[in-house]
């Protein structure tokens, strides 16, 4: 119950097929689900996707939200604010979470939770050795590069 899709299937928590083995059967069980429930009272809360409070209501629809989105009767000024994407949560929620219509991975502010490319492959046998192209990237291409050494006749 930490309001965290964790195995990326859409479903959180008590709504996660893979939770059923956790769900409330008795009127305990319930009260204890309220007791884990989280007030849904700041931005983030509010534009995750989820039931944090367990009433039923996720984000824009929970009255509990109301702060957070201008409704048709709000003046001009009420706002969304922007949450900064700045850890792996809020750049993997697939939310605009700073308003700049990029998400997740493809918002720059979320470059240092993209994984780094594999390293390239080493050139260590004749062909990489004599294809006149640079397959470390090391600045050397073929026999010049010592890792070719082996291959100089």
């Amino acid at each position: 119950l930490d309001g965290i899709d964790n195995d990326f299937d859409n479903e959180v928590d008590l709504n996660d097929s893979d939770c059923s083995a956790f769900k409330p059967s008795s009127p305990l069980d319930d009260a204890v689900r309220a007791i884990v429930a989280v007030i849904e009272n700041d931005q983030i809360l509010c534009s995750d996707g989820i039931d944090n409070d367990l009433d039923g209501y996720v984000d824009v629809a929970d009255h509990d939200c109301d702060e957070f989105y201008p409704s048709e009767t709000a003046s001009s000024t009420t706002e969304i604010l922007p949450v900064l994407e700045n850890d792996q949560i809020l750049c993997s929620d697939v939310i605009d979470n700073d308003l700049d219509d990029l998400v997740d991975l493809a918002d720059p502010d979320c470059l240092a939770f993209i994984p780094p490319p594999p390293p390239p492959p080493p050139e260590n046998d004749q062909l990489s050795c004599s294809d006149v192209i640079d397959n470390d990237l090391d600045g050397k291409i073929d026999l010049v590069d010592e890792d070719c050494v082996a291959f100089v006749p």
